[in-house]
């Protein structure tokens, strides 16, 4: 995992502090793009409330563990942007790429939470697990694809399942980032406010 450079966008229902810092309007902008493409997989835009399109809720849905269709559910939905991010010639760099990582996975917890599937703002331990199974599902990908290799994929997630086990990884998520520019991307439903439940 690389050195972080882009600040947070408070993670939904978590509490987490965003922290700015200098962001390039080009790397904003590309941000932007990723998370809201992300965001109309997500939804269905055209729908009134706009309620999660179809495959999103049966993804969501599918199996008896929450956590784990919410971690496969974000996997596939990053590789499905990245992939025709990458088709369209859009270049952005591993610090970037684990934002935007971030901060689908955490836009598609609150869509799940919205949603009535699992409440994934109040139970931290099924928040985690979702998305230690994202972050391996992703890895996993990046293996096959060639872009890192299996002892890299196994050295991040040591380090995510530490995090985890000593309870710091809300901490770490907030040092990678999940937004540039501490807003929400364009798009992007509003993610509650700390203690505003």
């Amino acid at each position: 995992m690389g050195r972080p450079r882009h600040a947070l966008v408070s993670a939904p229902d978590r509490g987490v502090c965003a922290a700015l810092v200098y962001v390039d309007p080009a790397e904003q902008e590309v941000f932007d793009q990723l998370v809201s493409a992300a965001v109309l997989l997500i939804y269905d835009e055209a729908a009134k409330g706009k309620p999660l399109r179809a495959p999103v809720a049966h993804m969501l849905a599918a199996g008896d563990d929450p956590a784990i269709a919410l971690g496969e559910a974000a996997a596939t939905i990053w590789m499905r942007v990245e992939g025709q991010a990458t088709k369209d010639g859009l270049e952005f760099d591993e610090d970037l790429r684990e934002a935007a990582q971030i901060n689908v996975f955490e836009l598609l917890a609150t869509a799940a939470t919205e949603a009535g599937v699992h409440d994934f703002g109040a139970d931290d331990d099924a928040f985690a697990r979702a998305f230690l199974v994202a972050a391996d599902t992703m890895r996993q990908n990046d293996v096959q694809s060639g872009r890192i290799t299996q002892e890299q994929a196994e050295q991040d997630m040591a380090e995510l399942q530490s995090a985890n086990e000593t309870g710091e990884l809300d901490q770490l998520l907030a040092s990678m980032g999940a937004g540039p520019d501490g807003s929400p991307p364009a798009g992007a439903p509003q993610a509650p406010q700390p203690g505003a439940r």
